[in-house]
């Protein structure tokens, strides 16, 4: 950079000049986009999962298939079955919307 330019910026975009902190400012929100980007790729995993599920059974089947689903989760986790367990959480999570969605639509339902 010039002498000239050192009192402008680091550099210049459109016609603006950008300091260090504007460029640093620009790679944290490039980071966040990114960020969220792969977290809406996971829930969109979820919501693929649980629209798969039948969510018109009772919050009752939906416990007890939370806790037969968390114990592959154990089980993938004690093997150190890295995959199988990434999947079996999906798929847990994907048990978990879909019970809630069962007792948004049965308020009056108790698990």
């Amino acid at each position: 950079m010039t002498e000239g330019n050192s009192m402008r910026g680091v550099c210049r975009i459109e016609g603006k000049w950008l300091t260090k902190t504007d460029v640093a400012d620009m790679v944290v929100e490039l980071r966040m986009l990114r960020k969220r980007r792969e977290h809406a790729a996971v829930f969109e995993e979820i919501a693929r999962i649980a629209k798969d599920k039948d969510d018109e059974v009772s919050p009752q089947q939906h416990a007890m298939w939370i806790v037969l689903d968390a114990e592959e989760v154990q089980k993938a986790l004690s093997n150190r079955d890295l995959t199988a367990f990434r999947s079996e959480l999906v798929n847990l999570a994907a048990i978990i919307v879909t019970a809630i969605k069962c007792l948004d639509r049965n308020a009056d339902a108790t698990p």
